[in-house]
């Protein structure tokens, strides 16, 4: 796509590039197109670029890990709250068991009783 034209290449990220077209360019995008023919100035230009896409890439990545540690330190929060909820759920369900628990005791004695009663000579 650039043979016979003017450009400059990126050679980070993902390859962008610049390529002109027509005959007038400003002159520092013309000098952008020069440096292709000058390998010291075109690998400054390059590695200037590839240096702040890593800065950019990282405070993207910042950016991102910050939200999911608010996000996560928000849940954690919320846990104690949560916790507490389940345990006087457990709490209030524990103690219907322990009264049924009773009552199942109770009517087994009675039945005991009634067996033992029903076993005397």
């Amino acid at each position: 796509m650039s043979a016979g034209r003017p450009h400059f290449e990126f050679r980070h990220g993902h390859g962008l590039g610049v390529l002109g077209h027509g005959a007038h360019w400003p002159p520092k995008v013309a000098a952008l197109f020069a440096a292709t023919n000058d390998d010291a100035t075109a690998d400054a230009i390059r590695f200037a670029y590839a240096r702040l896409g890593r800065t950019m890439s990282d405070r993207c990545k910042l950016a991102a890990a910050s939200h999911t540690i608010r996000s996560l330190s928000a849940s954690l929060a919320a846990e104690p709250a949560e916790n507490e909820r389940l345990r006087g759920t457990l709490g209030a369900r524990d103690t219907g068991y322990d009264g049924e628990s009773g009552r199942v005791a109770a009517a087994g004695a009675r039945n005991d009783e009634v067996g033992d009663a029903g076993a005397s000579p």
